[in-house]
């Protein structure tokens, strides 16, 4: 995925990463790594090694959309999810705003 997408991939969704042989599959959305007391980095998704799922805290990977080289499987959307992808897209753009990017 060459630009970024305002829109976030669905929880479900099955993605290969750049350098990455293995697949991913996304399970949430902004994940928050404290940096220190004022800062945290945030990521637009977390994701797990896909087919193993969840195997501990330490194995859940955080990236952003560039780092994305193709979605092989988009997860299920309906109109809850668009309500809250809305949501999604307002938090993150006030998280890049006060970031400065």
């Amino acid at each position: 995925m060459e630009e970024e997408n305002k829109d976030f991939l669905p929880a479900g969704t099955i993605v290969k990463l750049r350098l990455e042989d293995e697949l991913y599959m996304i399970i949430g959305h902004l994940p928050a790594k404290r940096l220190n007391e004022r800062f945290a980095r945030v990521k637009k998704y977390c994701a797990v090694n896909f087919p193993f799922g969840y195997d501990g805290i330490d194995n859940i990977s955080s990236f952003n959309e560039d780092f994305i080289k193709k979605v092989i499987y988009k997860g299920y959307e309906d109109e809850e999810y668009k309500e809250y992808n809305e949501k999604l897209i307002n938090l993150y753009s006030r998280v890049r705003h006060k970031k400065g990017e």
